[in-house]
């Protein structure tokens, strides 16, 4: 665990302190409660596991057939799926202490599924390979499920901060839109054919980041910031370079993109880790990385400072002036 807080009056400045270590083994995420008391960690081997902030296991639930799981913000409920196979199309539902609540089929193989919070408690949904969004709220003495259908396969999905609506991405046709819990369309908007539409709402702002990933080779991803309301604020293309990836501020002024790039010399092919930095009017902020000094984006924050790692053991901040 890695305390950050800012050391400068206009957050510039950074300072981490290490705190606790829980050794879990590879992981496929790792978050922790809003009030951050809770560590939820999804192993890549499957099933959950439950943390405190001092590092005692306090939880773990793993079901046979399922190898994907959502938490809801406050940890108190888990949705287990079976990603994208069409033998398994039953969710389940789990408390932290490992109890099966309760069990519900859908239409079609599970593509994506999301967890949140609001005032009655916890929401989760899923999108199906078949078009179809589940809305479910789950709890010991209440089952209720609302569904619609979309155009396209659901391959992403995601609740607005107060978990009021849900954002989705498809593919196959290709959109980006917005609805109530209970279907009724707000906004859509037609994307790529050939893309499938990976969405995120931004943890400040209520901004939408929306990544369009193309099924066809020879293409390169393209990135667009909406609205909540569905205006498109900023779009690019993320690179054709090799393990090219994106990670944005929470308020989605500044981006950073990391990449592989491949260095030629003497015969000698070597490639090193860059990271290139972006503000809101997507002009360069700067651009690092080397051989002795490869730069992996961890986290960008919403001042322009980036925190990477550089592929080992080692972390350190790169403030949006390029001081290391």
């Amino acid at each position: 665990l890695c305390r950050v807080s800012g050391v400068s009056a206009d957050e510039t400045e950074y300072r981490a302190e290490l705190g606790t270590t829980i050794r879990v083994g590879r992981v496929n995420s790792v978050t922790l409660s809003p009030r951050g008391d809770l560590i939820t960690v999804i192993p890549i081997s499957g099933g959950i596991r439950w943390y405190s902030i001092s590092g005692k296991q306090v939880g773990s639930a793993c079901l046979e057939g399922y190898d994907k799981a959502v938490v809801s913000p406050d940890g108190k409920l888990a949705l287990f799926y079976s990603y994208r196979d069409p033998s398994n199309t039953r969710v389940a539902f789990v408390d932290p202490t490992g109890k099966l609540i309760w069990q519900h089929t859908v239409a079609g193989a599970v593509w994506c599924a999301t967890a949140g919070k609001d005032e009655r408690g916890p929401v989760m949904a899923i999108g199906t390979g078949r078009g179809y969004i589940y809305v479910f709220r789950v709890s010991e003495g209440r089952r209720r499920c609302v569904r619609w259908r979309v155009p396209g396969a659901v391959v992403s999905i995601d609740f607005d901060r107060a978990s009021e609506s849900v954002f989705h991405g498809t593919w196959h046709d290709s959109f980006v839109g917005r609805c109530t819990l209970r279907g009724r369309r707000l906004w859509r908007i037609e994307s790529t054919t050939a893309s499938l539409q990976y969405v995120e709402v931004l943890p400040e702002k209520n901004r939408l980041f929306v990544i369009s990933e193309p099924n066809v080779r020879g293409r390169a991803r393209e990135y667009t910031v909406f609205t909540a309301g569905g205006k498109i604020l900023r779009e690019g293309v993320l690179g054709p370079e090799v393990g090219s990836r994106i990670i944005h501020s929470p308020n989605g002024d500044f981006i950073c993109r990391g990449f592989d790039k491949l260095i030629v010399h003497k015969e000698k092919r070597v490639r090193e880790n860059h990271a290139v930095l972006y503000d809101s009017t997507g002009a360069v902020v700067w651009e690092k990385g080397s051989l002795i000094m490869p730069v992996l984006p961890v986290l960008v924050t919403k001042r322009g400072s980036v925190l990477v790692s550089d592929g080992n053991k080692s972390l350190y901040f790169i403030s949006r002036s390029g001081e290391i």
